[in-house]
């Protein structure tokens, strides 16, 4: 799937502002500034929706890491369609 689809950026962005959130309300948790550098690699599978399986290179404080991630989109829940289901760090990729 190209990673410039309209469907896969919106994906790859709901991806990385989830797991920002979800890093910063962490007990004790220091504040961490993540953002998306480029998407890597881009699939999709057509389930009750579409998962989208990404890798992305984002910046954790400043340095860049890679990340893969898969994003659950349902058209019909709103106000929010995404669910982010996975998120892990890639060693050494």
């Amino acid at each position: 799937m190209p990673v410039a689809d309209k469907d896969v950026i919106e994906a790859a962005g709901f991806a990385v502002s989830a797991d920002q959130k979800a890093l910063n309300r962490k007990k004790d948790a220091k504040r961490v500034e993540l953002g998306l550098v480029r998407i890597l690699e881009a699939h999709q599978q057509i389930v009750a929706g579409v998962n989208y399986q990404l890798e992305l290179a984002v910046k954790v404080d400043g340095k860049e890491n890679k990340a893969e991630v898969i994003v659950w989109w349902q058209s019909w829940r709103k106000p929010d369609p995404y669910r982010l289901t996975s998120w892990s760090w890639v060693e050494g990729k």
